[in-house]
């Protein structure tokens, strides 16, 4: 691939990456923000900062002394400060936390062109990745999935490096820690990067070992630091992440199999078909020994995410499979689609016609799985609808229904009277109910009408 055929390319990344932010922008910007309990723990980085700002260190670092997801909270006192310089707004830290899903997807450009790749199958791997609505529709949340996410791509975009140096291995170990840190669910990518690295060419066992006591290490030194200082401030910040790892209850052990299917579909769509069929084109690649590195990165990371995710929960009920932990998949299954694309390109006498085809079905397949998530109403801005609507004078004469999150089923509710207002329940968006619901609970949920209304009351 020649110079003139590679700056279009880039240009089209560039392209890319700009209209992903914008489109994550108007996604924060239409609310959704604290719809999620677990949004709660952004408050600790307003904590923080707020002790930072009149010069109290100690009480900014008292904060976090906690197991819970602790460097998402430490990278929140950024966008906490904004808030304190210019104004309090869900909306500052949202949009800053999506700076990190943006970052992915440049990551995954990188990752493709370390294993060898041509740019072209690069940009197919982002554009396909750009398209997954499971990249999308978190980044309104404060949540931390998107940072650790980044983090894990970036570890194993720097222990990709050929050829390695110690530096290398130092950074991947750091990187692997900051996802873990950052969300604990994530440890699958966190090690899978950590095992990437070391098992890298050569693979003799002096430079294996020599990864891994390094990379290891690095990984290991924050957590030791963290124990040894909030055990001097009298916290056992070890026995918190013990007590951590087993809180993810909420759902089916028995569903961990099934659950990432399902999900991906309720999620993806038709784009899970061409994820599907790239794996058996992988699969059969690999069965006739064309082994490229590319190749096997995507199916070993796609079996040890999905193998562990499997063992943790179905065998061992160590924590249940949740939507976020499936998400884990996406890069791999993305990369994974380009390199089946790329061999369609290069290979039948059809293939770039047949290749463009497939791109704007998943396109369009991607707008109609990105529709419901960007005219998504939120309680909050459903509540401050019912209020302009009823009046605050006549509020007795109305009741909102389902103006909430609903946990862990619905409750029965009166409907008695007219319809002022409907608008869809998040939870009515389906892969949100992969988030620690049972298969009966989302029955339940499903076959309720659980949509948010104001209701102006019958007369008695």
């Amino acid at each position: 691939m020649n110079e003139k055929e590679v700056h279009p390319y880039r240009r089209i990344l560039l392209a890319i990456l700009v209209l992903s932010f914008l489109l994550r922008a108007f996604l924060v910007l239409s609310g959704g923000q604290n719809y999620w309990p677990d949004e709660s723990r952004y408050n600790k980085s307003r904590e923080a900062a707020g002790a930072l700002w009149v010069g109290d260190l100690p009480g900014a670092l008292r904060v976090f002394y906690h197991a819970g997801h602790l460097l998402f909270e430490v990278i929140g006192v950024v966008p906490a400060t904004m808030e304190i310089i210019f104004a309090p707004s869900p909306k500052i830290p949202a949009l800053f936390f999506a700076l990190f899903s943006v970052a992915s997807l440049w990551l995954m450009w990188g990752i493709v062109r370390r294993v060898g790749e041509n740019e072209r199958v690069a940009l197919f791997a982002v554009g396909l990745l750009a398209l997954c609505s499971t990249f999308l529709y978190y980044c309104r949340h404060l949540l931390p999935y998107d940072a650790a996410m980044a983090f894990g791509l970036l570890s194993l975009f720097v222990g990709l490096r050929t050829p390695s140096r110690a530096f290398d291995s130092l950074l991947c170990g750091i990187f692997s820690g900051c996802a873990f840190l950052t969300y604990n669910g994530y440890w699958v990518l966190a090690g899978f990067a950590l095992l990437t690295h070391t098992l890298r060419p050569p693979r003799t066992l002096a430079w294996c070992l020599r990864r891994a006591f390094i990379s290891g290490c690095s990984f290991a030194l924050p957590l030791v630091v963290l124990f040894l200082l909030s055990a001097a401030a009298g916290v056992d910040l070890l026995q918190q992440f013990l007590v951590s790892s087993r809180m993810n209850t909420q759902g089916s052990f028995s569903e961990g199999w099934s659950l990432p299917f399902v999900f991906l579909w309720h999620s993806e769509h038709l784009l899970i078909l061409l994820w599907a069929v790239a794996l058996i084109y992988g699969l059969r690649e690999s069965a006739l020994a064309y082994r490229k590195e590319a190749m096997i990165l995507c199916l070993s990371g796609i079996f040890f995410i999905y193998g562990t995710l499997v063992v943790f929960s179905v065998f061992i009920e160590k924590f249940v499979v949740q939507g976020r932990l499936v998400r884990q998949l996406a890069p791999f299954c993305s990369i994974l689609a380009a390199l089946f694309l790329e061999r369609l390109w290069t290979t039948f006498p059809k293939g770039k016609a047949l290749v463009v085809a497939v791109l704007v079905l998943a396109v369009f397949q991607a707008a109609l799985n990105f529709r419901q998530p960007l005219t998504q109403v939120f309680p909050t801005e459903f509540q401050r609808l019912a209020l302009e609507a009823s009046g605050s004078t006549e509020k007795g004469k109305y009741e909102s229904v389902f103006d909430h999150h609903i946990y862990p089923e619905p409750l029965p509710a009166k409907d008695a009277g007219r319809t002022i207002i409907r608008k869809r329940h998040p939870l009515q968006f389906l892969p949100y109910q992969y988030e620690g619901y049972t298969p009966d609970q989302r029955n339940k949920l499903r076959s309720s009408d659980i949509s948010m209304r104001l209701i102006l009351k019958a007369k008695e």
